[in-house]
């Protein structure tokens, strides 16, 4: 592949890549989208200081621009690309691994060496999920801010750890108090609104 046709190639990329149309790209750059065009097509290079622009315009570097494939790797591991997204989903199950699993050994320091072992402790494993789920709602704001991800998990947290203090007070103490279910109604509410911010 020559250069000009790596160039035409990761440009057409990097402009897609910023739902951008020949046009639009061509008047935040200066220049005709006739331009765009063929430098898409492999019919010629932009001036070195035009490269730099571009270059700039798409937070990449030159040497993107120019070697193959170069486009496809700048996208990737951009913020939001596909790389840094695994990631990111990775570090979420690892969260949720270890909260489990620290759960699974206080359950099990619990039937070793309780004496003798609460039947009951079974419910650590129901706080196993608020906790992991308000974590990451952390995690999630870190990465997306407030986006739908993050208040997906705020209400998860919220219902469910309203569920378990209801299970936990009629495990342990034999009070059912599933009318405090009703008390993330408001709070839902205000999520819902929340979400409607600009």
């Amino acid at each position: 592949m020559s250069l000009e046709e790596a160039f035409g190639k990761n440009l057409s990329e990097l402009r897609k890549g910023a739902h951008l149309t020949q046009l639009e790209l061509a008047e935040k750059l200066g220049y005709s989208d006739k331009s765009i065009s063929k430098w898409e097509m492999g019919k010629g290079l932009p001036p070195l200081d035009v490269t730099s622009r571009i270059a700039a315009f798409f937070k990449v570097s030159i040497d993107s621009l120019i070697e193959e494939g170069g486009a496809k790797k700048s996208l990737e591991n951009a913020p939001g690309g596909s790389k840094q997204q695994t990631n990111r989903i990775i570090i979420m199950a690892m969260i949720v691994c270890f909260v489990f699993f620290t759960a699974a050994a206080f359950f099990a320091y619990d039937l070793i060496f309780g004496e003798p072992p609460n039947p009951n402790l079974w419910t650590v494993f129901l706080w196993a999920i608020p906790a992991s789920t308000l974590i990451l709602t952390f995690v999630s704001y870190r990465f997306y801010h407030f986006s739908l991800p993050f208040w997906i998990l705020l209400s998860i947290t919220i219902w469910v750890s309203f569920i378990d203090l209801a299970v936990t007070f009629e495990v342990f103490l034999g009070q059912p108090i599933w009318y405090i279910v009703l008390v993330p109604v408001p709070l839902q509410i205000g999520i819902l609104l929340a979400m409607r911010l600009k």
